[in-house]
């Protein structure tokens, strides 16, 4: 699995010292790390200089690959996943919302040699279990993509606290109100909940939410909300009516019924889909 040209890409996650492939996934989050070498590439209208022991780091849809130029030497290791992906497998990545932020204006990071060394560790391992018969291949996957990414959490992190920035007022707002979410268990599901909590009008939240993360409030709740369901339905031995009552939904029918609308398929079928798919 030491091949530079292994390749691995099931529609979620990505793996190749190919940067090319990566760069053409733009929806994707993609991360590039050069071991040597350098290229020269356009991002949103500005030049970035990628040398050795530099990290790429790029949200979906931020590159414009016109006029990329690599020198003969260039080899990196490439690593990329869907949002969706990332979204199921770290429940609190949105908590990190400022690292987006920075990341747009500063994709590019130089890494320490130990920095470097583990992620070539992590890359190594993603390969090898990528390969593997193993009937646990996918939540070995799962697990090593979390890790992966919370190194990478680590240090961009590390650039914010180097990098200060002033936040708006609805930067704020928004920062306040992913932060409420997340602690609360169960979660409310009306947005006049969080509102009064933050003492702002459910008009001005909404906006503020639309503006700063790009989706409705309605849609923030319903994905947390959801990523509790997933993960009561898909790591518990807890009953459907449990998980239920667990998430303050008022009945059995209505929490069915939400479930079947967000995820396609009955609490039991989604819980029983999942099973299958982890014996594959």
């Amino acid at each position: 699995m030491n091949h530079p040209d292994y390749t691995y890409d099931n529609g979620k996650l990505f793996l190749s010292s190919q940067w090319e492939e990566l760069m053409q996934r733009t929806s994707f989050f993609r991360f590039a790390l050069c071991l040597r070498g350098e290229m020269k590439l356009p991002i949103n209208d500005n030049f970035q200089y990628i040398q050795r022991e530099h990290l790429l780091v790029l949200p979906p849809n931020t590159i414009q690959l016109d006029n990329a130029e690599a020198s003969p030497a260039f080899h990196c290791l490439c690593l990329g996943t869907s949002p969706a992906y990332l979204q199921q497998i770290l429940p609190m990545a949105d908590n990190n919302w400022e690292i987006k932020i920075l990341i747009e204006s500063h994709p590019v990071f130089h890494l320490a040699s130990d920095e470097v060394e583990n992620i070539c560790d992590y890359y190594k391992m993603l390969c090898r279990r990528s390969a593997s018969p193993s009937p646990f291949r996918r939540s070995e996957l799962d697990a090593l993509v979390t890790a992966f990414f919370y190194t990478i959490m680590g240090i961009v992190k590390r650039e914010v606290t180097h990098t200060p920035r002033s936040f708006t007022a609805k930067e704020y707002l928004f920062k306040d109100f992913i932060e409420l979410i997340t602690s609360l268990h169960p979660k409310p599901r009306r947005v006049e909940y969080y509102a009064d909590k933050l003492c702002v009008s459910a008009k001005y939240l909404s906006h503020a939410c639309k503006s700063c993360g790009g989706q409705t409030i309605t849609e923030f709740i319903d994905r947390y909300v959801l990523k509790d369901i997933e993960y009561l339905l898909t790591h518990t031995s807890m009953s459907i009516k449990e998980i239920s009552v667990e998430l303050d939904f008022p009945n059995l029918s209505f929490f069915g019924r939400y479930v079947k609308k967000h995820l396609g398929y009955s609490p039991r079928e989604y819980r029983e889909r999942i099973v299958r798919q982890s014996q594959d």
